[in-house]
């Protein structure tokens, strides 16, 4: 648990780091509402997360696959009954920082491309229903996990969270807000930059 812990701690960086890259993709006119964007979104996410998230994503990630077919969690609304759960409380530590990081990342690759108020509507959106019920799915017992130890298929839940589906899950999150941006993604803020981190970063 300290190294899961450690690695939580650290996580915490990665917004700000992440932050930091978007604003330098961006001109430098918008670097304030660029900063601005993320680190408002980023807390509204964790909000989001610690009121409603973390008890439909689930406190337990070790929850058998035999436990019936899950669609969401229910227990644990603003971490009530697990304030003295230290495994819990972790596992919180890990999950928000995850739901944070899931939700900056499709914001770099739109950024200058929305309004703050598009900002905070996607972070409750990602931190409060849409990252929980992924998580539920694939690592605290929900249907998606079982479906795989049922049919003797991958199992999402081989680490906590599991890498490839968290990946997976960001760059879905990436390509739907191009799709819902309605536009397009290599406009004028990057057609002339001959950086290829920034055309890299993005088509991503």
């Amino acid at each position: 648990m300290s190294l899961a812990l450690l690695a939580g701690i650290l996580t915490v960086l990665m917004p700000a780091g992440l932050a930091l890259i978007a604003t330098g993709l961006g001109r430098a006119k918008n670097a304030a509402h660029t900063m601005i964007g993320h680190t408002l979104t980023g807390a509204v996410a964790l909000l989001s997360f610690f009121v409603v998230g973390f008890a439909l994503a689930g406190a337990d990630p070790s929850t058998p696959s035999t436990a019936g077919w899950i669609f969401a969690h229910h227990r644990g609304f603003f971490l009530h009954g697990m304030q003295h759960d230290p495994a819990a409380l972790c596992w919180f530590l890990i999950a928000a920082n995850s739901a944070v990081i899931a939700l900056i990342v499709p914001l770099g690759a739109m950024v200058e491309r929305l309004s703050l108020k598009a900002h905070v509507g996607l972070a409750v959106a990602i931190g409060g229903v849409l990252y929980p019920l992924a998580a539920c799915w694939l690592w605290t017992g929900g249907w998606l996990s079982q479906l795989g130890a049922h049919l003797h298929l991958a199992h999402a839940r081989s680490t906590t969270p599991g890498r490839g589906p968290y990946i997976c899950w960001v760059e879905r999150s990436v390509s739907s807000a191009r799709l819902l941006s309605g536009r397009d993604m290599e406009s004028s803020t990057f057609r002339d930059r001959r950086d290829p981190f920034s055309a890299t970063t993005c088509r991503w």
